[in-house]
């Protein structure tokens, strides 16, 4: 890949291509960027051959690595065994046999400390000045490029985010939490009573199929020749068999069939989106309020961009002038330093040539007596001073050359692309001074912070005109209308029909005549810690609602869930007396037209409904078939 075509676009691409020009360079065997973190005062690893990010630390001021850094002066050591300096136990940072090394602090111009650059032993012989003279222009090339970034101050961050993660997580929704705790009570009585309803439903269903059957019994006459009774209902196709018994046929058909399971929770909202400041600023103006609806693209607050205007014009006269610079460097060879460098070397030459005539001509006449030998003797010393211009001008010529090596063609691109991401940064937030919200829902206050009206990266509590902000500082948090999730709870028995991906209905008091349609998005894999029946956590989230149903529910209702549990469209449902039980297995007895006695065919079944009194055969019968209900 040609240099003037890589744009790093983050810190590892740009370190690795730093390691990477050093090695090339330098002929070392190893090269290890360390950065520094000032809140802990260590270095750590973020690029090197095998070795793994943050594997390696020093503190600042321990081993070599720590002293470059807080002396701020650079270390160059031919042989480490030969070094009194050199511990072993510290510097020994990586699974090479360390024989020599570089080592060289990155800071910018402010004597700020931002990392060091170590080069491990040098593949032929050991390191010299002039590698030492390269590295050293390649740290100040990297203090400037990770400080004209904000590459470094999100790496710095990471490790605190990275800890506060799971507790942002946890108070993200701290201000829902306490508008929901009552709530919360509610779904849970509503849960309790559904159960009820759900068990009272399923011992009264119970009861009225053993009424029927009981009503059956005693009011349909029985076959003299039967021990059990045969139920032949009036207009029913029958079937008599060769012993006079007389049985109900049954054609088996497909139809749909679904095994719903039923539980209740409270709308939440799907996701909760932040949103933050872009740049250090002063509110300009303040289009929302806290607690009410906002649409997707509605404005939500305007910054005072005059001061990063500034800046952007700024960056983009740089980034013009560094690219400038760069085509100038990369076409050298036939600039106007590299001509007049020509120029003066032919000129120097053409000199020489005539210094040259002169002495021959000098030579003859004063062979003939016509001049001095002093003017013999100036002729010839006008040779060795035209001479000495050509050296200089050769000289010249090669200086002028380097200024425009491979070297000088890697930092000129270096501080364009520099100038070029900071032109595009400054640009994204200038057309981020408006603040759009990015979803549509409810807009509410962020996690509460001590620190007043600002807080660095924090949370800013009052969103008034006027108030200065820091950058990256949350003004509000907004909860996502476009979708809903419903948290509940299922029993151990019900919890392994639950996967991800079921379809479900939402019903619910406060939005009659609305439904809501989604799918399982979570099931738990751990039971709840309660003294009751082992209860496992089950999240629903809600397809994308259309206007007329956002505008019909609010966070906080009460909302049925019908989780579709099973569905088969070409179901082979079986009345339940239609299937024998024996030692042997599952069996019906199938009609063939024309046989005088049914035959017994044995069957896999499926799911069965309680409350239709039926049993899906997955097996053993086609469509089309006719059987006898015994």
């Amino acid at each position: 890949m040609e240099l003037d075509q890589y744009k790093p676009h983050n810190i590892n691409e740009l370190l690795d291509l730093i390691v990477d020009r050093i090695t090339r360079f330098t002929m070392a065997e190893n090269v290890i960027v360390y950065l520094y973190d000032a809140d802990d005062q260590m270095l750590f690893n973020r690029a090197g051959k095998d070795i793994e990010v943050m594997e390696l630390q020093f503190p600042l001021g321990k081993g070599l690595v720590g002293k470059s850094l807080d002396e701020l002066r650079p270390y160059i050591i031919p042989d480490v065994s030969k070094d009194k300096d050199f511990d072993p136990k510290v510097d020994t940072v990586a699974k090479d046999q360390i024989k020599s090394l570089l080592i060289v602090p990155i800071s910018n111009e402010k004597k700020d400390r931002i990392g060091v650059i170590e080069l491990i032993n040098k593949k032929e012989g050991a390191f010299t000045h002039d590698d030492l003279t390269f590295v050293e222009a390649m740290s100040a090339q990297a203090g400037i490029s990770i400080e004209n970034t904000v590459l470094f101050g999100e790496l710095l961050t990471t490790r605190d985010r990275e800890k506060k993660l799971i507790e942002e997580i946890k108070t993200q929704n701290s201000d829902l939490q306490k508008a929901f705790m009552q709530l919360d009570e509610k779904s849970q009585k509503i849960e309790e009573t559904s159960k009820r309803i759900r068990k009272v439903r399923n011992i009264g269903f119970t009861f009225i199929g053993v009424v029927v059957l009981i009503i059956f019994y005693f009011l349909w006459p029985s076959s003299s020749s039967s021990s059990s009774p045969a139920y032949v209902p009036t207009k029913a196709p029958t079937f008599s068999t060769e012993q006079g018994q007389t049985y109900e046929r049954y054609t088996v058909t497909p139809q749909p069939v679904t095994l719903p399971l039923t539980t209740s929770g409270i709308l939440q909202p799907a996701q909760m989106v932040n949103v933050f400041a872009p740049f250090a600023g002063i509110i300009k103006d303040v289009n929302f309020q806290f607690g009410s609806t906002v649409e997707k693209g509605q404005k939500l607050i305007e910054l005072d961009s005059t001061k990063i205007e500034s800046e952007y014009r700024t960056a983009q006269v740089d980034e013009i002038k560094k690219k400038q610079d760069l085509l100038k460097i990369k076409n050298w060879e036939k600039g106007s330093k590299m001509t007049e460098a020509y120029r003066s070397l032919a000129k120097a030459e053409d000199e020489l040539a005539l210094a040259k005539d002169e002495y021959e001509s000098s030579q003859l006449l004063y062979n003939k007596g016509a001049i001095s030998k002093r003017d013999l003797d100036a002729a010839k010393r006008k040779i060795a001073s035209s001479e000495d211009a050509l050296l200089k001008a050769n000289e010249s010529l090669e200086a002028t050359r380097q200024e425009g090596n491979p070297q000088e063609i890697l930092f000129k691109d270096y501080d364009w692309q520099n100038a070029k991401l900071k032109e595009t940064q400054l640009k994204g937030k200038l057309e981020r001074a408006i603040l759009y919200s990015p979803v549509p829902g409810v807009a509410i206050k962020p996690l509460a912070s001590s620190s007043g009206s600002k807080d660095q990266g924090g949370v800013v509590q009052n969103v008034e005109r006027g108030i200065s902000v820091a950058e990256d500082a949350i003004f509000l948090s907004i909860a996502d209308l476009s979708r809903l999730s419903v948290s509940s709870t299922v029993d151990e028995i019900e919890v392994n029909q639950v996967r991800p991906g079921q379809d479900v209905t939402i019903t619910g008091d406060g939005f009659k005549g609305v439904t809501l349609h989604g799918e399982v998005t979570y099931v738990s894999s751990e039971a709840k810690s309660s003294g009751r029946k082992p209860q496992f956590e089950i999240k629903v989230t809600t397809d994308p609602l259309t206007d007329e149903q956002r505008k019909a529910v609010k966070l906080g209702m009460s909302a049925y869930l019908s989780i579709n549990t099973y569905t088969n469209p070409n179901a082979l449902m079986v009345p339940f007396r239609a299937v024998q039980i024996t030692r042997e297995g599952k069996f019906v007895y199938r009609i063939t037209e024309g046989a005088t006695q049914p035959e017994k065919v044995q069957v896999e079944t499926g799911i069965t409904t309680p409350v239709t009194g039926t049993v899906e055969i997955v097996n053993g019968l086609n469509s089309g078939d006719t059987i006898l209900l015994l």
